[in-house]
């Protein structure tokens, strides 16, 4: 009887035991199983938190984008009604990525001609040692032969003894009105090998009044040779 009592006695500490054990392991697990909960929430918060971060971000690079294509758009039509009318303007931005010597990096300046007339032939001006230079710099030229006038556009090295000559473009008036009369339009022209050459080009014709200048101009001619005639008659 008395091995029997312990017995029972043993085998109840036995279950007693493994509840307890039981118990320890469900409280683990629940445990576990809560702070992973925990855990999947906070990583579902700061991916939410993140997501609207990042939306945040492209609705205020959207915006700012936004905001700058309207003020340049303003700026260009500012530009457009001030310009004269029967008038090309060429604005002559930077460039990049221009090659020098083999001792230096260049110094360029970029020539702009209407007609290849030194009367009006710019430059801008020149930007010492430097493969990426900025001018912005803005020149007008007047129209008066729609058909036969072209804009000449070239990049100088500027050396000691002779300027070397980069790049050369021709264009033509006639080509540049089809395209944009009383409008902006970006043009790259290539410098070399890698190089580019950045500008925008605006035509604003008034064919109305152009006619009315070529036509003083036209009398202004006839007038003059009526004169000369006279005087040589005279004399």
């Amino acid at each position: 009887a008395k091995a029997a009592e312990e017995e029972k006695k043993r085998q109840e500490a036995e279950a007693k035991a493994k509840a307890a054990e039981e118990e320890r392991k469900r409280q683990e697990a629940e445990a576990k199983a809560k702070a992973e909960e925990e855990e999947k929430k906070r990583k579902e918060a700061e991916a939410k938190a993140k997501a609207e971060e990042e939306e945040r971000k492209k609705k205020e690079a959207e915006e700012k984008a936004k905001a700058e294509e309207e003020e340049r758009k303003r700026k260009e039509a500012e530009a457009l009604a001030s310009q004269p009318d029967n008038t090309v303007v060429v604005n002559v931005l930077k460039a990049t990525n221009i090659k020098g010597d083999l001792l230096s990096k260049a110094d360029v300046y970029v020539k702009v001609a209407l007609d290849n007339d030194k009367k009006n032939t710019f430059k801008t001006k020149t930007v010492k040692s430097n493969s990426n230079p900025e001018w912005n710099e803005t020149f007008t030229f007047p129209i008066k032969d729609i058909d036969n006038q072209t804009i000449t556009i070239q990049a100088y090295d500027d050396d000691l003894l002779k300027d070397d000559k980069l790049s050369s473009d021709v264009i033509k008036v006639k080509d540049l009105l089809a395209e944009n009369n009383n409008s902006i339009v970006d043009k790259q022209y290539p410098v070399g090998k890698k190089g580019q050459l950045f500008t925008k080009l605006s035509v604003k014709l008034d064919e109305n009044k152009l006619k009315e200048e070529e036509a003083k101009a036209k009398a202004a001619e006839e007038e003059k040779k009526r004169q000369e005639a006279e005087a040589k008659a005279k004399a």
